[in-house]
């Protein structure tokens, strides 16, 4: 059956791209039409959708305000399709291949948790919580691959903003999955010559760049470096040996009065974190954060992480169980980190079975600095040895892959889905203090083995999507201290001498890696006294 919509399209290559893309953003100068264009992307969406019980919603920053501005659009645009049903209690139209499209405002979050969706319009982005976003909307698409489309006019620096010069910089890189568009009044046609003219006799120069030219950086009047080239060196991508080594620079810019804010900045070399805006604070105040934002870069709490437990032995092969190894190496090494000064948490000092995703609640619960997670490997190969350590990122390298798989395997999240959270979120710095962290732990490891008479091959780090790495909020690496199917490395995880020096090792890559963030410890770290047995 061919249904025709009521609907012409000013510039039918919009919707070919918006089409193209999961994700796109669209920056539009008020009166361009674009509700309009978002309600029928939406519809043609839930038309041409043959997954079953397919689910779709138009959001706005609140429920009548999404019923104003988007109800009545809806309605009329699907009346020409027979079989189409409404339900004006709900704000939902359920289609005749049992796709439903619904209204919801972000006003009310509860509503849109638990629900899954394969297409989801954000309208006026700039007025919504983040958390809107990032921990309700975006997981609700995952599962089912679904898109998002985000309109709206820009308003300052918000999550809007974010999302735009987000989706640019992917775009510009190639990434087929984002799409960024801007409508600037002054390429369009939509509003007439006239109505273009007077609005710009009426509206101020910031109000003008913003509502219509779609700037921005037009809410602030004294602007000294453009914000979209923060934003970009923001978002630049450096390698570590850019950075490493180099001290962490706090800048500070101090309120005036009224309703300007102050402002703290974290540069290291030539990268630059987000700044914190804080509003209403004295003099004092401001004093106490700056000293809590040095202190915060600072690491001084660690979370060990022993792999498996409880019901969950791990791999077993050769009179090695895995869940009992991993727990002696990670008391041992708490231990010294002790000595050294550092807090220490643990997910389990027991036999006890602890869920993947606990072990990252607890850690950040806990505000620690370091998560670092012990496993023993296991391959079918009896031949395969080694020492190596993961960093949290998406990965092609069969090997990682694998080995993610393996250890994701009792879990509820499969490895395509994991893959997926990381494409769209996670390009951040923690990655970058991550992988610093795990070639520092993969170095010092290595080494310490190495002085005490033991040669392991070095199987190098590697990126790779764990789990147990996915929610951790500070830098966090998994490491596999062998092969217990390699009979060779078998008899030295069961030996209490090796697992001491291990311990060793891993405290001191953990302290090598807290030295050069600090700046204030020397190169080397004593573990334990020279007297001690396993030295």
């Amino acid at each position: 059956m061919r249904v025709t919509i009521p609907y012409k399209p000013r510039d039918l290559s919009v919707h070919e791209r918006l089409e193209a893309a999961r994700f796109s953003v669209v920056a539009a100068h008020r009166r361009y039409g674009k509700t309009v264009l978002a309600v029928n992307h939406t519809i043609k969406g839930a038309l041409t959708c043959n997954k079953p019980r397919g689910s779709f919603a138009y959001v706005a920053p609140f429920r009548n305000q999404a019923k104003a501005v988007a109800w009545d659009y809806l309605k009329y645009y699907t009346s020409p399709i027979p079989g189409r049903t409404v339900n004006e209690s709900e704000l939902s139209i359920m289609l005749p291949n049992g796709a439903r499209i619904r209204i919801y405002g972000a006003d009310n979050p509860d509503s849109l948790r638990g629900l899954y969706f394969d297409g989801v319009v954000l309208d006026e982005v700039a007025d919504m919580k983040p958390e809107v976003w990032g921990e309700i909307i975006q997981p609700a698409l995952a599962d089912r691959e679904g898109w998002a489309l985000f309109i709206g006019t820009p308003h300052g620096i918000n999550l809007f903003s974010e999302l735009y010069y987000r989706a640019l910089e992917r775009q510009q890189k190639g990434d087929p999955l984002w799409c960024a568009m801007s409508f600037p009044v002054t390429g369009t046609t939509s509003l007439p010559p006239a109505d273009v003219a007077s609005l710009r006799a009426e509206l101020s120069e910031n109000a003008w760049r913003q509502e219509m030219l779609c700037d921005f950086t037009a809410s602030s009047d004294d602007i000294l470096i453009p914000l979209p080239d923060v934003l970009e060196a923001e978002a630049r991508q450096l390698a570590w040996d850019d950075v490493g080594g180099m001290p962490v620079i706090l800048g500070v810019d101090v309120a005036r009065f009224g309703a300007d804010s102050s402002v703290i900045v974290r540069r290291q070399g030539l990268k630059a974190d987000g700044p914190v805006v804080m509003r209403g604070l004295d003099n004092m105040q401001l004093a106490d954060r700056v000293a809590a934002a040095i202190m915060e870069h600072r690491p001084h709490a660690v979370f060990i992480d022993a792999g498996h437990g409880g019901r969950d032995p791990g791999t077993i092969h050769n009179d090695v169980i895995e869940r009992n190894i991993t727990l002696d190496i990670a008391l041992r090494r708490g231990r010294l980190l002790e000595d050294n000064g550092l807090e220490v948490i643990y997910s389990r000092r027991k036999d006890v079975a602890v869920s993947l995703r606990d072990r990252t609640g607890k850690a950040n619960q806990a505000g620690a600095d370091l998560f670092v997670s012990i496993h023993v490997n296991a391959h079918e190969d009896r031949g395969i040895n080694g020492f190596e350590t993961y960093y949290l990122d998406i990965s092609r390298d069969p090997r990682a892959v694998r080995v993610a798989s393996q250890e994701n395997a009792r879990n509820d999240r499969n490895l395509g889905e994991v893959q997926k959270i990381l494409s769209d979120g996670m390009l951040t710095a923690r990655q970058y203090e991550s992988r610093r962290l795990a070639t520092d732990i993969q170095k010092q490891s290595l080494a310490r083995l190495k002085r005490r008479g033991y040669t392991v091959r070095d199987n190098g780090t590697r990126a790779a999507p764990f789990i147990v790495l996915l929610g951790a909020r500070m830098p966090c690496v998994l490491v596999e201290v062998g092969y217990c199917s390699n009979p060779h490395e078998a008899r030295n995880l069961l030996d209490a001498r090796y697992r001491m020096i291990l311990a060793e090792g891993l405290a001191e890559g953990i302290l090598s890696y807290s030295d050069r963030v600090r700046q204030n410890r020397t190169a080397q770290n004593s573990l334990t006294p020279p007297a001690s047995g396993a030295m």
